[in-house]
């Protein structure tokens, strides 16, 4: 299995030369099971799975470095029966289920000490609204890599970070701003 691989790669991390490494997470996207009570059991135990590749993955990084970091972002939400309890979306169709992500941060407590401003600035933004093209610098900050057209305003750990446009395709493959989906209202500030 793939992500076993990733776990047992980690396993030989060389503590004398400790890479930036990204890597992706495979998980839900090869249900092939129709019954509900299937395919929600099968998607359970997809999450599960990938907790405790992800859980592995920080273990193993925590004993072999002492300055570290990892983040987790998923490409997309699941939609299980959520909208329709009669009918399955999985990622079809964008609704509240598949547009909204996790992403979740560990860091240690070397790290922290070290770069305590990027904490406090995560806590400050934690609200803001993100998009993919956040991922890219705020993975490349994390890990303090800056170059000359770095833009510090796409980072979640830095305080210039604005908000990003939220957006998703449409069945068009139009990009489509989330305050026109009639689940996100448009906040007034």
């Amino acid at each position: 299995m793939p992500n076993e691989c990733i776990r047992r790669g980690l396993t030989h991390l060389n503590p004398d030369f400790l890479p930036t490494i990204v890597t992706g997470v495979l998980n839900s996207h090869s249900c092939q099971l129709w019954r509900k009570d299937a395919i929600i059991n099968s998607y359970d135990n997809s999450i599960r799975y990938s907790d405790f590749i992800i859980d592995s993955a920080l273990s193993i990084i925590n004993v072999h470095a002492e300055i570290s970091a990892g983040m987790y972002v998923s490409d997309h939400g699941e939609d299980l029966f959520d909208r329709n309890p009669t009918a399955i979306d999985f990622h079809a169709r964008p609704s509240e289920h598949t547009l909204h992500v996790p992403l979740f941060l560990w860091t240690s407590e070397k790290y922290e000490s070290m770069f305590p401003s990027k904490k406090k600035n995560l806590i400050e933004n934690r609200s803001r609204k993100l998009g993919t093209e956040n991922i890219f610098y705020s993975v490349a900050d994390l890990g303090n890599v800056h170059f000359p057209s770095f833009d510090f305003t796409k980072s979640i750990f830095d305080s210039t970070f604005s908000d990003s446009p939220q957006l998703y395709y449409n069945d068009d493959q139009r990009a489509v701003p989330f305050s026109q989906f009639e689940i996100f209202p448009v906040a007034s500030r």
